[in-house]
């Protein structure tokens, strides 16, 4: 179990050419959570991947975008089977810390990541944004439980063009989300 301290900028960020490796088990998944459960939604930032593969921009494709958690980190590129590592059983709990109503992390965000990269078995729990975001990219992502997002469950914009298998997205009873229009799945050009 990893716990975050509370803020904007508690999160990890890995670079282009860096990897996240987290090999969790089913019987014990990695945990990363608020140092202080009780607070719930929002409490830390997220993961926040930045990979080499295509983005789409208002004219097609474009080479590279900007981290929207720091605008010193680039992703994009054109490696669409480029590998930032392997997730398999993990938990992210109480993620989604914002800075202002239009900058916020989710609880995993996905900018430009390929398909050398191995994202299965991820469950996560009261992201106060998206539960998961691609920004782009090509990685494929198996067996995924998004529980009480308070805004989308699963968003894609920038031409993301991996797959989605077994993803699975709910609201519990008497869950209500603060977003004025929160959606199972948002999907952008």
């Amino acid at each position: 179990k990893i716990k975050a301290t509370q803020g904007f900028n508690s999160y990890i960020l890995v670079l282009q050419g860096g990897k996240l490796n987290v090999s969790g088990t089913a019987a014990k998944p990695v945990v990363m959570t608020a140092e202080d459960e009780a607070y719930g939604s929002g409490y830390w930032g997220g993961i926040v991947i930045n990979g080499r593969a295509k983005i789409s921009g208002p004219t097609g494709v474009t080479a590279t975008g900007t981290c929207e958690m720091n605008t010193d980190y680039p992703y994009g590129g054109n490696i669409d089977n480029d590998n930032s590592g392997s997730i398999t059983y993990l938990v992210i709990k109480y993620a989604g810390a914002r800075s202002s109503a239009e900058v916020e992390h989710n609880g995993l965000t996905l900018d430009a990541v390929g398909s050398g990269t191995t994202i299965e078995n991820l469950f996560i729990l009261e992201s106060a944004d998206d539960g998961i975001e691609f920004f782009g990219g090509s990685v494929n992502v198996k067996n995924l439980l998004v529980v009480n997002s308070d805004d989308d469950m699963f968003d894609n914009t920038q031409g993301y063009t991996g797959t989605l298998e077994n993803c699975y997205g709910i609201w519990e009873n008497g869950y209500t989300s603060s977003e004025a229009d929160p959606r199972g799945v948002e999907s952008d050009g």
